[in-house]
């Protein structure tokens, strides 16, 4: 087999991971497949990784790109330094290591193989896909006001995932695919690929599936998206015109949510959604919120202990598992805190403070990295409107740390990995004429 034969086979898997892992958790929501097939991306990935082997060797990945390099070695020294000092079971080590770690080895992998036109074309996909899952997040709505079931009822707009699946917690990995398509669409819109009114259709079927599966973030990240593309963008008559629209907006999103969703109309109050996020939330004053998570956690579970707060207990040794001899004790003990359900609390309590910065400044590197490149992109579809859409992904993987576990979830973690590759996918396509300025660039300013 050629090299570029291993390169095409492993462009063909990377396809085959986005799109399975999105079929088969629809699959196992709504004919019951079992669900240890879940695991057959743990196969996937590791495929894809000998298959880039050569790649890596010939790209010369971990000296083209530094920063993100010594962010993931520094990652895996802090993992080292924490297992050293609390010891670990080498099978929950690694159970730890993929539910966390896999999508690393995943975005690598794609950098170093998938071109730009791939990227446009997965890109097409998700946004074709949109007014399907309009009409499956439809269907799941209807379905579950008529289930019997008290607990599902209370919190049915977890259950509504669209192609994701109709399991508790899917509306988490649609709000990522929902700021992809809302980046994406402001992106388009400002370098002038879409009008006014696709982006308004797009916005509202956004909107709508928001509304039926209840996230609030969805609003909140809208004005994110807003702000900084206002921000990182040269002012124009269309940056304008998109804030008046969305300020324009707000009213219209509130009655809509009201219609639908009356019994919690009330969390879109400031005051009402500080306590959402705080002690109000829906785990109990007990577990912790998205706004404790780590000084519950601190004091807890380290007991105001120093060393476990910069390098915490160890890889593993706080994970959980639907399989009884992969759950710590840690977890069985201080399961009713409720940690898993938040990315930086997991993190937190296995790697530390210094982990868990290091594993947020990945995305912070991420984000400066694309701001560079941008600064010498040329006017073509794909260099400002991918390169905007990566920055304003690289945000929405810094605040789904914060909100949910998506990150550590197939699908959510897959889907997020795919898009961080983005701007390193550009470069490697374009170094040849973008080096020499990039190196020449000493400051940033507007292109």
């Amino acid at each position: 087999m050629s090299k570029r034969n291993y390169r095409q086979y492993a462009v063909y898997l990377i396809y085959f991971q986005i799109i399975y892992n999105i079929a088969i958790k629809y699959l196992i929501a709504a004919f019951n497949v079992p669900s240890i097939l879940n695991y057959v991306t743990d196969v996937v990935t590791i495929a894809i990784l000998i298959l880039s082997i050569n790649g890596l060797r010939k790209e010369n990945f971990f000296s083209k790109y530094k920063g993100i390099s010594i962010i993931i070695v520094l990652l895996m020294a802090n993992i080292v330094i924490g297992l050293l000092a609390n010891g670990g079971n080498i099978l929950l080590v690694l159970w730890a290591f993929r539910n966390t770690y896999r999508f690393f080895i995943f975005a690598i992998c794609c950098m170093i193989n998938l071109t730009k036109k791939d990227i446009q074309r997965m890109m097409t996909w998700f946004l074709y896909s949109l007014p399907v899952n309009v009409i499956l997040c439809t269907i799941q709505y209807i379905h579950l006001q008529a289930t019997t079931s008290v607990y599902v009822k209370t919190y049915a707009g977890d259950f509504v995932g669209g192609m994701f699946g109709q399991l508790q917690g899917s509306n988490a990995i649609m709000n990522l695919y929902l700021f992809s398509i809302l980046a994406y669409g402001f992106s388009c819109y400002i370098f002038k690929k879409m009008n006014l009114l696709k982006l308004t259709l797009l916005c509202a079927m956004v909107f709508y599936i928001a509304i039926l599966a209840e996230m609030k973030i969805v609003y909140v990240e809208f004005f994110i998206i807003l702000i900084l593309t206002m921000l990182l963008n040269r002012p124009t008559k269309k940056t304008v015109l998109i804030i008046i629209s969305g300020f324009i907006m707000i009213p219209i999103i509130y009655y809509a949510w009201n219609y639908y969703n009356s019994e919690s109309a009330s969390i879109l109050n400031l005051t009402n959604m500080i306590g959402y996020l705080g002690d109000q939330g829906y785990s109990g004053s007990h577990s912790v919120n998205r706004l404790n998570a780590i000084p519950k956690v601190y004091e807890i579970i380290f007991n105001k202990d120093g060393v476990s707060n910069l390098f915490g207990i160890g890889l593993g040794n706080g994970e959980h598992s639907i399989y009884s001899f992969m759950e710590s004790q840690i977890y069985l003990y201080y399961n009713s805190l409720h940690y898993i359900y938040f990315s930086q609390s997991i993190l937190y309590l296995e790697t530390g403070l210094i982990g868990l910065l290091l594993y947020v400044s990945y995305f912070v590197a991420n984000f400066i990295t694309t701001c560079k490149y941008k600064l010498v992109a040329v006017n073509s579809d794909f260099d400002l409107i991918f390169l905007n859409f990566a920055q304003l992904f690289s945000v929405a993987c810094i605040i789904t740390i914060f909100y949910n576990s998506a990150l550590r979830s197939e699908a959510g973690g897959y889907f997020a990995f795919l898009w961080i590759s983005v701007p390193y996918i550009w470069y490697r396509n374009m170094e040849e004429i973008v080096e020499p300025m990039v190196k020449k660039r000493i400051s940033f300013s507007y292109y």
